[in-house]
């Protein structure tokens, strides 16, 4: 677990990079915003949560982790979803960003999900 939640790490920690040279050289400067960086740390606690869970149930039946795997994922989207709520439906443009920028996290770290998830599926 400690090896995966490193490298969950350094791949969050290379989005992050991304997306602040993204933002930094050529988003436009009212797109610089420190709100869009908590979905960092909301996503690697969703994702790491997950693996945990994909994990034990591996261990306990490991027939289920594919669709354990597209519920889970599903529960992720319907959270960004929430989170993301009150960006959506804020009147100002500084919140805009925020909401567009979250997919960047949300992505790079279902792609990384995924790949695990397979990993861990193909371990069996």
């Amino acid at each position: 677990m400690i090896k995966y939640l490193l490298s969950l790490l350094l791949w969050t920690l290379g989005l992050l990079g991304f997306h602040f040279f993204l933002v930094q050289t050529l988003l436009p400067a009212e797109w610089e915003t420190t709100k869009a960086y908590w979905a960092y740390l909301f996503l690697f606690i969703l994702t790491a949560g997950i693996h945990f869970g994909l994990t034990k149930l591996s261990s306990i039946d490991a027939d289920r982790v594919g669709m354990a795997f597209l519920a889970s994922s599903t529960i992720k989207l319907i959270a960004g979803g929430i989170y993301l709520l009150p960006f959506i439906l804020a009147k100002d443009e500084s919140s805009r960003p925020v909401a567009l920028l979250f997919f960047i996290p949300y992505f790079g770290l279902l792609v990384f999900e995924s790949i695990q998830t397979s990993r861990l599926i193909n371990s069996r």
